[in-house]
């Protein structure tokens, strides 16, 4: 078998899995994930006294929890690149 013959399998095979799965639930796999990350990211930024609290809980240290927005945010513009269809992307 050549190489391009088992390069159009595999891409038929993946045409295959992607029809299966709708739009609403492709939308919500990517949307949810990013919606938690933006929210995670804009309340560690604020340092609203549940989040401080909390985060010095699980035994991070206050000073840490900027960071740790920044961190969060970054993840945040990532995952929002990588939700857009590949069609979409410019890269």
């Amino acid at each position: 078998m050549t190489t391009t013959a088992m390069l159009d399998t595999e891409t038929q095979a993946v045409h295959s899995t992607e029809s299966l799965i709708s739009n609403k639930r492709l939308w919500a796999g990517r949307g949810l994930p990013t919606l938690f990350l933006l929210l995670d990211g804009s309340m560690k930024l604020y340092k609203s006294r549940p989040v401080v609290e909390a985060t010095v809980q699980m035994g991070y240290p206050e000073s840490a929890i900027v960071g740790l927005g920044v961190a969060s945010s970054s993840a945040c513009c990532f995952t929002c690149f990588l939700a857009l269809p590949s069609s979409v992307r410019f890269c």
